[in-house]
């Protein structure tokens, strides 16, 4: 995959669907390498959901995973009802090719007031991103210029270097993130590009358990689970937390948190993934 043209640096340019008919939408999801983006397709399946939910915010989502989703074909996501009342609504979205690709549950509700508290927040002693280099300065120096474009620009907090050679590490991984573009005031495009965020680079985690042995050919997501917890503006850079603490028969599940730079708990996210080593 070395010297492959890479994805668009702009979520908005990339974050777009076409509508069909009623409940009817296609997209050509974007390439990243030879392969889609879980982010990409999970943050499509959002919007194409959410243009069902007039009024109502992103509340949670649920993802399988089925067969692999092709870059650069247009595909069909459908949109079904599954519930409306006065709590909110409930979308299932399936994304289909030869088949069904990709399946997604969503839950959407109305703004507004209640029970709120926050008793997690990032560790205190943690680099600014402003200190540390950036995407393009890290992979220069570690050899993977090729991957370094995108729409994210992310910075990494602790060292890649696994301390073990013969293995990796069971510390989390720990990245300042932003957009490379300005997301603009159109809330739906916010909503899909935290969508877009709580998959962005899902093998992070396992690849540092498993450390230099990690087969990215082989890597695959199962299934993903995504909560919302506010809804935020993201023109700021971002902290994600990942850590994976178990794995059984080649099946690993990872937890993901993302706050702003202030420390509000914006999202948490959950995803199992087929890894394997070489």
């Amino acid at each position: 995959m070395t010297g492959a043209a890479g994805p668009r640096e702009t979520l908005a340019e990339m974050l777009r669907l076409e509508p069909v008919r009623d409940g009817e939408f296609a997209a050509r999801f974007e390439d990243f390498w030879g392969a889609s983006a879980g982010g990409d397709v999970l943050a499509r399946a959002a919007l194409a959901a959410a243009a069902t939910c007039e009024g109502l915010q992103l509340h949670s989502l649920h993802a399988s995973f089925l067969r692999p989703v092709p870059p650069g074909r247009r595909l069909a996501l459908r949109v079904e009802p599954l519930a409306d009342d006065r709590d909110g609504a409930l979308r299932q979205v399936r994304i289909e090719g030869d088949g069904l690709l990709c399946q997604v549950v969503a839950s959407f509700a109305p703004p507004g007031d209640g029970l709120g508290y926050q008793d997690v927040k990032p560790a205190a002693d943690l680099p600014s991103p402003e200190d540390l280099p950036s995407t393009l300065e890290q992979a220069r120096a570690e050899g993977w210029t090729d991957y370094a474009r995108g729409p994210i620009e992310f910075r990494r907090v602790h060292p890649r270097v696994w301390p073990d050679p013969t293995g990796g590490t069971s510390g989390g991984h720990v990245e300042w993130m932003r957009p490379r573009a300005p997301l603009g005031d159109d809330p739906r495009l916010q909503m899909a590009a935290l969508v877009f965020l709580a998959d962005f680079y899902s093998h992070w985690p396992f690849e540092r358990r498993v450390g230099d042995k990690f087969a990215h050919d082989r890597f695959r997501t199962l299934d993903h689970a995504l909560w919302v917890h506010r809804s935020v503006r993201w023109d700021d850079w971002w902290l994600m937390e990942t850590i994976s603490e178990v794995a059984q028969a080649g099946r690993a599940l990872s937890r993901r948190r993302i706050f702003t730079r202030e420390g509000l708990l914006v999202a948490t996210a959950a995803q199992q993934a087929r890894v394997a080593s070489s």
